[in-house]
C-alpha cells in the first residue's frame, strides 16, 4: 500500500522524511500521499515478535500478525502526519 504501491521506489524513511527515488512526476507522489489513509498502512511485524505472544502456539500466524498490527498501529499519530503540509525536494 501507499507510495511504493503508487510506483515510487522508497529509499528510506525515518521521523522527517520519507526519500524516494522518483520515477513519476511528482505531482504523481502528492496525489498518492494524499490517498493514503491511516487505517490502511501496513505495520511490518517482525516474526519474533509472534514468537513472544502468550500464546502463539495457538494462533495461525495470520491471526497474530493482525492482532499485533491492530496493537502497532497508531491511527491518530498516521492521521495528524499525513494532514501535515507535503513538501517535495528534488536532489540530484
Amino acid at each position: 500500500t501507499g507510495i511504493a504501491a503508487a510506483g515510487f521506489e522508497v529509499k528510506s524513511v525515518d521521523n522527517v522524511a520519507i526519500r524516494c527515488r522518483l520515477t513519476k512526476e511528482s505531482d504523481s507522489l502528492q496525489t498518492a500521499i494524499e490517498a493514503l489513509q491511516a487505517s490502511s498502512l501496513d505495520v511490518p511485524i517482525p516474526d519474533a515478535a509472534i514468537e513472544d505472544l502468550k500464546f502463539n502456539e495457538a494462533l495461525p500466524v495470520d491471526l497474530a500478525r493482525m492482532i499485533l498490527a491492530t496493537r502497532w498501529r497508531d491511527e491518530a499519530s498516521a492521521q495528524r502526519a499525513l494532514a501535515e503540509t507535503l513538501r517535495v525536494c528534488h536532489l540530484t
